[in-house]
């Protein structure tokens, strides 16, 4: 079965019997996951919407996104 964000335009298939979960308070919208047992490693897809501004190229954007996840994942 499909997810649908109605709020944000969007519909995905998500992988069979993964759980599914709407974030109140995280940046994420959607976020998907395996479940697991025994304190495996998770595997998951989260998903986030972003307003640009109409003049923002989506190779602006890209290359904006790679800085952040840089900061982001050096950092940790």
């Amino acid at each position: 079965m499909a997810y649908t964000s109605n709020e944000n335009f969007f519909t995905i298939d998500e992988p069979s019997g993964w759980i599914i979960e709407e974030p109140v308070e995280e940046n994420f919208d959607v976020i998907f996951y395996e479940s697991t047992t025994n304190n495996e490693s998770v595997t998951l897809i989260e998903i986030y919407v972003e307003t640009t501004s109409e003049d923002t190229t989506l190779e602006e954007f890209a290359e904006s996104v790679r800085e952040q996840y840089q900061l982001a994942f050096n950092n940790s």
